[in-house]
């Protein structure tokens, strides 16, 4: 069953072929001036799968100080030739960008789940 290798937060991030790029990565504050604020956030990382899986279940979950304002993303993983396998097993990598609105300072929650285990990562929001 595949599992969640590592994760994380960053200003930036991007997967070209087997290697994954980032800056401004494993932060855990972000000062605003005010809020409302927009938030270009990237989560990356790699899901460590065996060779023979294709199919990966993941979710990102996006937890704001008030829960109404949720961001929820659920799909499948597939890996591709770019992943060149180890060890019977294949490095999946991924980036993806989630543009938010901070709509209050606290702290955020961010859920990263992998085959149904999951993943806590969080930073907090201040006006500066």
């Amino acid at each position: 069953m595949a599992e969640l290798d590592y994760a994380f937060l960053a200003d930036y991030a991007s997967v070209d072929g087997d290697k994954l790029t980032a800056a401004g990565a494993s932060f855990t504050y972000v000062e605003v001036p005010y809020v409302p604020a927009p938030l270009r956030l990237f989560v990356a990382g790699r899901i460590r799968a065996k060779v023979e899986e294709t199919e990966i279940d993941f979710a990102l979950k996006i937890v704001p100080p008030s829960p109404a304002a949720e961001i929820v993303f659920e799909g499948t993983v597939v890996p591709n030739d770019s992943f060149r396998p180890y060890d019977g097993k294949v490095g999946v990598l991924f980036a993806l960008e989630v543009p938010l609105t901070l709509h209050s300072e606290g702290l955020h929650e961010v859920f990263v789940s992998v085959s149904g285990a999951i993943r806590r990562l969080a930073f907090s929001v201040e006006r500066g």
